[in-house]
């Protein structure tokens, strides 16, 4: 089963809410969540927060 990671840059934890809501109603993620091809792979949302550290590249 492939892996989908979407990774979200936000300010403070109210911008990150936000930006997830985003993510959440969009067309082309509802359409990938309901294809039954993919039912075991979207079923399930790992978060994590990451900070950058001073050597990161993003």
């Amino acid at each position: 089963m492939p892996n989908l990671t979407y990774m979200l840059v936000f300010a403070d934890m109210e911008m990150r809410g936000e930006r997830w809501g985003v993510f959440g109603s969009d067309p082309a993620w509802k359409k990938l969540r309901g294809n039954p091809a993919y039912k075991d792979t979207v079923s399930n949302i790992t978060d994590i927060i990451l900070r950058p550290t001073r050597y990161s590249q993003i």
